[in-house]
């Protein structure tokens, strides 16, 4: 039997590694709280961004994807040549 709390951390986890991820909030830039505060709010704000261009596009984001995209991989020759 699965445990109803393992949805909703599945999501908070998942949340929080893109926020590692894209935006490195691992470790705060700045000393302060307000100053740490404003970094977690621009974070939050640029996942936010990140999310409704993916729901707007109908192509979710993932780190396998940007990894993997054309700009960052060399290109093979054209076939047929």
């Amino acid at each position: 039997m699965e445990s109803p709390v393992r949805p909703a951390r599945a999501g908070v986890e998942g949340t929080m590694r893109q926020a590692t991820h894209v935006t490195g909030i691992r470790r705060a830039r700045y000393l302060g709280l307000p100053k740490t505060q404003l970094e977690h709010t621009i974070a939050a704000a640029a996942i936010n961004m990140i999310r409704m261009d993916a729901y707007w596009t109908g192509h979710p984001w993932t780190a396998h994807e940007q990894a993997t995209s054309p700009a960052s991989t060399s290109r093979s020759p054209p076939e047929g040549e």
